[in-house]
């Protein structure tokens, strides 16, 4: 993962809760949520192949991580779009910027060369 990759992932993790205190459209958020499902595919997809040529030996610890992330995002998601209650808002937020931050987190120890948490 990039910086600009890390950069895109809190911008959309901003426009959604930019969407949200406003508030936007359900149609609106969701397609800010595909969007972001989709780069971070993209993101792990390609933390894992430079995973595999630097520390193969870290790669599958390092893709159930990223299937759970995947999961408790696709879990958030759908909790959000079923229930759009400011709990549920908050929730989900609260989990996003939780995951961004361990997703810069990670980001700057593999350009240090060292072992991401």
């Amino acid at each position: 993962m990039s910086w600009t990759d890390a950069q895109r992932l809190q911008e959309l993790v901003e426009k959604l809760q930019t969407q949200v205190q406003e508030p936007a459209t359900q149609s609106a958020i969701l397609i800010t949520l595909n969007e972001l499902n989709t780069h971070a595919q993209r993101i792990f997809e390609q933390e894992e192949i430079l995973l595999g040529t630097m520390r193969p030996t870290d790669l599958k610890n390092r893709q159930t991580l990223h299937k759970r992330l995947l999961k408790q995002l696709a879990y958030h998601t759908q909790d959000f779009k079923d229930d759009l209650t400011p709990q549920a808002c908050a929730d989900f937020l609260s989990f996003l910027q939780g995951w961004v931050q361990k997703q810069q987190q990670t980001l700057h120890a593999m350009s240090e060369g060292r072992q991401p948490n």
